[in-house]
């Protein structure tokens, strides 16, 4: 495991008010997390602010909330500053799903800053700003300096619990491509298998085509591009919509090609590889297709003929800084 890898994921959420003190305190963690701010690119084109989340959720340890007074409430006939509501929302989102204990509100020491009273069992960290400054007029460098106590409080905080997500560094994942390669070499009755070509599936079944194709170099590589169906949220194929994968079955119906491997990087239910094999049966039904991943959770085993490792948590794979 990589020292680069070794390290918290956290989420940033903050309103756009409060998005240059997020911004302070990632620059500020940079070396003892890997902090991603909502503005990062998290969101895939066609994607929804909820969907965006929901996927987060899957790969972070926490989440940083940034609750600065952006708006005005009425609290018992007196008027208060209170935070945003879509950033109250975000951080509700990640407390039910991951517990309230991976969710740490980080707030500016503002006299009377309203909190909802739900968030009386999160964490809570604050910062201080000149009373002669403002957040929004200070450069980062002079933000970093305000928001430095609150970063160290909130690391303590954030490595007191162990982390939920699997971390697999560029080595590992290597070496899972060799295992299965051990595991397809093996004669037919001990469970090994004999291919003719290789079908990644995009994007991350594409390295492990790649890599796998490194091991057995006279083996050709196909590609099945999955497409996001925003509707059923799971990648489809699709084809003959799809112009890759319909020129891509066409070169299956080879009649060279008598044995397929299906190959994924990260298979979390086995549904994406079950769906490339219905496709591919039905496009060429008198092929025999056997699938591979690198990683799998148990629910996928039974769906996965050659699996390199199992987990039983998130897995936060090499690509991690390219996906966003």
């Amino acid at each position: 495991m990589s020292e680069r890898n070794s390290k918290r994921h956290l989420f940033l959420a903050s309103s756009a008010e409060g998005l240059r003190v997020g911004k302070a305190i990632q620059l500020q963690l940079e070396y003892d997390a890997e902090v991603e701010v909502w503005t990062d690119g998290t969101m895939r084109p066609s994607e929804t602010t909820g969907l965006s989340l929901q996927r987060q959720l899957e790969i972070v340890d926490g989440g940083i909330f940034i609750l600065t007074p952006d708006d005005v409430v009425t609290s018992r006939g007196v008027e208060l500053p209170a935070p945003r509501d879509n950033v109250i929302y975000e951080m509700g989102l990640f407390a039910g799903r991951l517990g309230q204990e991976r969710a740490v509100i980080v707030h500016p020491r503002t006299d009377g800053l309203k909190f909802p009273s739900d968030l009386n069992g999160i964490e809570k960290v604050g910062y201080t700003i000149p009373a002669d400054s403002d957040a929004r007029t200070l450069s980062l460098h002079e933000l970093r300096r305000c928001v430095a106590p609150a970063c160290t409080r909130v690391m303590e905080y954030v490595e007191s619990m162990p982390s939920r997500v699997e971390h697999v560094g560029w080595e590992e994942f290597c070496g899972l491509a060799k295992n299965i390669a051990a595991d397809l070499r093996r004669t037919p009755a001990a469970g090994g298998y004999k291919f003719d070509i290789i079908v990644g599936l995009s994007s991350g079944g594409i390295v492990v085509a790649d890599l796998l194709a490194r091991i057995f170099p006279h083996v050709p590589i196909a590609v099945l591009w999955a497409e996001w169906d925003k509707d059923c949220k799971e990648f489809e194929f699709s084809p003959p919509d799809n112009w890759v994968n319909e020129a891509a079955l066409t070169l299956l119906k080879d009649s060279r090609i008598k044995r397929l491997l299906v190959v994924d990087d990260i298979a979390d239910r086995g549904v994406t590889l079950k769906r490339a094999k219905d496709v591919l049966q039905a496009a060429v039904p008198n092929k025999t297709v056997r699938t591979a991943a690198l990683i799998a959770k148990p629910a996928s085993a039974t769906e996965i003929d050659f699996v390199g490792r199992m987990v039983d948590r998130p897995v936060q794979s090499p690509f991690v800084l390219i996906d966003r």
